[in-house]
């Protein structure tokens, strides 16, 4: 492979009008001057948006210690990296990560090298990330705009501060559809990808053919390691703008022999990842990472379009007319990024609920050449004009855009994710020392299996990388593949048989510690008694994550009982009169504490019945003691309407004296002489 090409790249060429003439004369001072203004202007540009992402976008430094969303299946499969396995699993022991790659290996290897949280880690990173987005960008457009600093000032401000006319949750940050929303701290893997796919084009158009090859090859590798649909996006784009400079030049040989090395060196770089994947979807018959049905799918008609994409993105449709004027030159790599967006639009009409590709990823994708495309109309504009007011067309694109970056500044900067927070709106506080604990023990023996209740499953997960036998997926966390078929038993399977341990005591629970070959229990203990007995009742009612639908999420299950899925977590709805049995064989529980929810007003708002045994309980109030015990079961009914989130009960368990709190005891600690 030699560095030199028989190719002309037009990006780094500026061709004339066709009613252009072509001069070759001295400057006069009047464009000197320009030249030199426009200089200064554009690196005030990117100066202005460095220092934009520099203390905006990283939220003035904002540091989390509980982060939640998305990051709550990732730092779960963080730590299960940091803890050995390096493709990462869970919640369930066998259930390898769908995602996994390079971002839990980042933040897993640096949380167990310095000994910190994943959330310390992701917070100091993400400030550096951050920054590291508009330099990407500045990098890619020195490579369009060679020589024209002021294309280049304004693709980078576009890409870090264009935002949208709107200031609704549903438009801004995570959920916007422009890439100075994302560029937001915390950093997720998109941000990770979108940043090194930048590189992977400023190297794809370099007219040393080494740089092409080998520099888009790495960093494609990367970019799909981070996230495999845009490295895949990122390979189509590269290979179609090398073939359509093949078919300028009437020369196939080189770009053909250019793609074939660029990906094959992308299959093997990334072949660790890859291989271990697509033997789990053949095995499951199939990857299905569905959307919930509770979550909003974005609508994009001409209205919505206006709104999301903002002043920058109708300029830029604009920018698709005049690109073909000028013989795509010298963006013709985005009109060619923009044109291979039908191929998530595809995928996404044939498998809409895949969730492979959805339409925020897509409408998020296309919005960067659409952007590129605005930079040619804004800067012609700014030229036609006298020197002074060529700043105003900047202030005037970029303005509209300032209350919708000051309202993700303030959603960033007052996110829930204090300490103890979790989804739904739970405090878990009382266990983060169980799950500091926890983390460390997995981190030494690796692949630990943890029995807990069902309400606190996934945190124990999320926080600790201890794989858990039983619990609720959030919307945010998907399984991926078939649970059955990688780890011996179902979904509806394993929530079916953790139910039953509990409804027994310390004897069911160490039945099925011992069955599952769990390494340790992680309990609850309240006035020298520990929660052998708990039950969410929603539990029984769930389907397969991957088999929700609109009508499994919200429907009645019994007379005055109605089961709710919101995404977050599941509960009953239970009216005045309904009635949830819970089938416990408990003669020893002397302790019951119940999480009821909802508008509750004062006065007596449900009975136990425990045998022969009637407790009113009042609003406000969740401990009742049990002094007969429940060894016919239990049965909680409503006298108010209330939410019925989850029940444990507490026993004496012989040898095992524990204070109040959560607590972590080995199987042999809890099962000896069981």
């Amino acid at each position: 492979m030699t560095d030199q090409t028989t190719t002309v790249d037009p990006t780094a060429t500026k061709s004339p009008l066709p009613d252009e003439a072509v001069e070759d004369r001295p400057a006069t001072a009047a464009e000197t001057r320009r030249a030199a203004m426009e200089r200064v202007l554009g690196v005030g540009l990117v100066v202005a948006s460095l220092l934009f992402a520099l203390f905006v976008q990283t939220a003035l430094f904002e540091r989390w210690s509980s982060s939640l969303g998305d990051l709550l299946y990732h730092r779960g499969v963080a730590y299960t990296v940091a803890g050995g396995d390096w493709q990462g699993e869970g919640p369930y022991r066998g259930l390898i990560s769908y995602s996994g790659g390079l971002y839990p290996m980042l933040f897993g290897g640096g949380a167990r090298l310095f000994d910190v949280r994943f959330d310390t880690v992701l917070s100091v990173v993400s400030w550096f990330v951050t920054l590291a987005f508009p330099l990407a960008a500045l990098l890619l457009a020195r490579r369009v705009w060679p020589n024209d600093w002021l294309s280049i000032g304004v693709f980078v401000a576009l890409m870090t501060a264009a935002g949208p006319l709107s200031t609704a949750t549903g438009d801004l940050w995570t959920d916007s559809v422009l890439p100075s929303g994302h560029n937001f701290s915390p950093a997720y893997p998109r941000d990770f990808a979108l940043t090194t796919l930048f590189v992977g084009l400023w190297a794809a158009l370099s007219t040393r053919r080494r740089t092409r090859v080998l520099g888009a090859g790495v960093t494609l590798a990367v970019t799909a390691l981070f996230q495999a649909q845009i490295g895949a996006l990122g390979a189509l784009v590269i290979a179609a703008w090398w073939f359509w400079l093949a078919c300028r030049s009437r020369k196939w040989r080189q770009p053909a022999v250019d793609v074939l090395a660029t990906t094959a060196m992308v299959g093997v770089l990334t072949s660790w990842w890859w291989i271990p994947r697509v033997v789990a979807v053949i095995r499951s018959r199939g990857l299905r990472l569905p959307i919930h049905p509770a979550r909003e799918v974005v609508a994009i008609g001409p209205r919505d379009f206006v709104i999301g994409f903002g002043i920058a993105g109708l300029i830029g449709v604009v920018g698709v007319l005049l690109v073909w004027r000028r013989r795509f030159e010298p963006v013709g790599i985005f009109l060619v990024w923009l044109v291979l967006m039908v191929v998530p639009l595809l995928a996404l009409t044939m498998a809409r609920n895949s969730g492979f590709v959805t339409s925020r990823r897509t409408l998020l994708l296309a919005s960067v050449p659409l952007l590129g495309l605005a930079v040619p109309v804004i800067v012609g504009a700014m030229r036609a004009l006298p020197r002074a007011l060529a700043p105003v067309i900047v202030v005037a694109i970029l303005a509209p855009s300032a209350p919708a970056m000051a309202a993700t500044f303030g959603e960033v900067r007052h996110l829930p994710w204090s300490p103890g927070a979790f989804a739904g709106g739970d405090d878990v506080s009382a266990w983060t020392r169980v799950w500091d604990g926890l983390r460390h023990k997995a981190q030494r023996q690796g692949n630990l299996l943890v029995l807990t209740y069902d309400s606190v499953g996934m945190a124990t997960w999320s926080f600790s990388g201890a794989r858990v036998y039983s619990t609720f997926f959030p919307g945010v966390v998907k399984p991926g593949f078939d649970i059955e078929r990688l780890t011996g038993v179902g979904y509806r399977e394993r929530v079916r048989r953790l139910d039953a341990a509990f409804a027994s005591g310390s004897d069911g629970l160490c039945r099925l510690g011992r069955a599952a070959r769990a390494d340790a229990f992680a309990l609850d203990a309240k006035e020298g008694l520990v929660g052998v007995y708990d039950q969410t009742p929603a539990a029984q009612y769930r389907t397969d994550p991957r088999d929700r639908t609109s009508a499994s999420i919200n429907r009645t299950v019994a007379p005055g009982v109605r089961y709710r899925d919101t995404s977050g977590n599941d509960y009953l709805e239970v009216a005045a009169g309904g009635r949830v049995p819970l089938a416990w064989h408990g003669a020893d529980i002397r302790l019951l504490r119940i999480d009821v929810q909802g508008n509750l007003q004062p006065g007596p708002a449900f009975t136990v019945r425990a045998g022969g045994d009637m407790t009113t309980v009042d609003a406000g109030r969740s401990t009742i003691a049990l002094p007969a015990g429940a060894s016919d079961g239990l049965e909680i009914m409503a006298v108010q309407p209330l939410v019925l989130r989850h029940v444990t009960g507490y026993a004496a368990v012989p040898g095992l004296a524990r204070t109040d709190g959560p607590f972590v005891i080995s199987r042999d600690g809890l099962c000896r002489g069981v």
